[in-house]
């Protein structure tokens, strides 16, 4: 029996008797997974897509079409890859930035440290978030 599970935003868990795949999980607390099964098949995809990227030097939308093309046939979540192709394309499209999510961070912590009232404090806070330091 298959089972499948809705983990938000466009993750979810597939359990089959002989392996678990876990898609797009980026947040949130996982649930309860065997320890017996291998948790792999994504994993190879992802690592595919990043070997052809920056080995082979493709773009990230043809790194991800020759991962899927060289599946192993045997993996069981190629047959859902190649039946939700576009899907998994704009999932990989839009996967997480985190220079992007970074960068946002930080503007919006400036952005935050110029509401203090205490000038002072809030001069000081700038200055040491421009030197990057993130103890503060």
């Amino acid at each position: 029996m298959i089972n499948a599970m809705y983990l938000g935003h466009s993750g979810f868990l597939i359990d089959h008797p002989d392996v678990t795949m876990i898609f797009d999980w980026s947040q949130g607390r996982l649930p309860e997974i065997r320890t017996d099964k291998p948790l792999m098949e994504y994993s190879w995809f992802v690592e595919a897509v990043r070997e052809k990227k920056k080995g082979e030097k493709l773009t990230l939308e043809d790194a991800i079409d020759k991962a899927i093309d060289e599946m192993p046939d045997g993996f069981l979540i190629k047959r859902f890859i190649l039946g939700n192709r576009a899907e998994v394309m704009n999932m990989c499209l839009t996967e997480y930035n985190e220079a992007e999510t970074m960068q946002r961070f930080k503007d919006e912590g400036r952005e935050e440290v110029r509401s203090f009232t205490d000038k002072e404090l809030q001069r000081q806070l700038l200055q040491e978030m421009e030197k990057g330091n993130s103890n503060i």
